[in-house]
């Protein structure tokens, strides 16, 4: 994480036009608080303009579906919520399973 950090950091100061743009899953089975905030710690460090922040979706066939851990959808609702509250207007999109997409535009970040 530490290197992929710093190289996302040298590119973005070669070009300050640079957008730095990601996307991340909440909710991932057996996802602990922790993690979350060590994502979000790294989104903030790493200068990301844009985050696409979707909620984990179970389905049916793939592996993850079958991990201990799996996080009701309350839970995962709750977490694309938080993250939204610590990254303000860097999430651009955060989709829910079963709930749809919110999308927040903030004029500055909207290119």
């Amino acid at each position: 994480m530490d290197r992929v950090k710093k190289h996302l950091q040298e590119l973005a100061a070669v070009d300050p036009l640079l957008i730095l743009r990601t996307s991340i899953i909440a909710g991932f089975p057996s996802e602990k608080l922790e993690e979350l905030d060590e994502t979000i710690d790294f989104c903030r460090e790493v200068g990301f303009k844009k985050i696409y922040w979707h909620g984990y979706s179970n389905r049916p066939g793939v592996e993850s579906s079958q991990l201990p851990g799996q996080l009701s959808l309350e839970e995962i609702e709750y977490r694309c919520e938080y993250v939204h509250s610590c990254l303000g207007d860097r999430v651009t999109i955060s989709t829910i399973p079963g709930r749809g997409a919110r999308f927040y535009v903030d004029p500055k970040h909207a290119r």
